[in-house]
């Protein structure tokens, strides 16, 4: 799954990546967690435009907030298959965060593409209901089978999509055949990764330290020889 994130790219790679101006970008941030504004980006009559939402929509069945959909299941899906026609944006990132159980404490682990720049997750567009402002939009970020570099840690991985299917992927016009051929092409993903220290285990650290790299928890001895 993806359940806390980072977008802190220098604006002009994200102006590159999304052909979007300046404007439509917030301040770096290095610990998106979710029921905070997030940036996607979305296709409207021809062009991209960026749109501020909530990330996690309410569950109508109850329970906890939906933050992510599975990209196996959504087609059939009476909650996702509706947004997974018409619904499609991006979710702009750079890095992800998942955690792993050692030596009975846990510990982040932060994974980024190979090449450490901004990228897309596959992100769905739903209502998150009535809020201070009226009716309010919501996204939640698809998810697919863990690639090797991220099954020893999660057994799933957020869906990315590539810079040259954009268009496609945001083109409403576009058959749920080629919608599942992007989503099944994903699982191919590799990333890089790194342990991370204890801040971004709290949502109210939103700074570059979240990212920095320490060294890996060691395993307790509990006994010797």
């Amino acid at each position: 799954m993806c359940g806390r994130f980072t977008l802190a790219s220098p604006i002009e790679a994200l102006e590159a990546l999304f052909e979007l101006d300046a404007a439509d970008w917030n301040d770096p941030r290095y610990n998106i967690a979710p029921q905070t504004r997030i940036v996607t980006v979305r296709g409207r009559r021809g062009h991209r435009q960026a749109q501020s939402v909530l990330w996690g929509a309410a569950n109508p069945r109850g329970g906890r907030l939906l933050i992510n959909a599975r990209s196996e299941t959504a087609a059939g899906s009476p909650l996702f298959a509706g947004p997974l026609a018409t619904g499609r944006v991006l979710v702009p990132a750079d890095g992800f965060y998942e955690w792993v159980l050692t030596g009975g404490a846990r510990q982040a682990r932060y994974f980024q593409r190979p090449g450490l720049g901004p990228f897309a997750f596959a992100g769905l567009s739903l209502p998150a209901g009535v809020g201070p402002e009226g009716r309010e939009s919501a996204a939640v970020i698809l998810t697919t089978a863990a690639s090797p570099s991220v099954a020893e840690v999660h057994d799933r991985m957020p869906v990315v999509i590539e810079r040259e299917d954009f268009d496609t992927w945001l083109d409403r016009a576009t058959g749920i055949e080629r919608v599942r051929d992007l989503m099944d092409g994903a699982a191919a993903a590799e990333w890089v990764s790194h342990p991370v220290g204890p801040f971004v285990n709290n949502v109210r650290h939103d700074g570059p330290e979240n990212i920095r790299p320490v060294a890996p928890a060691v395993e307790r001895q509990t006994r010797l020889f």
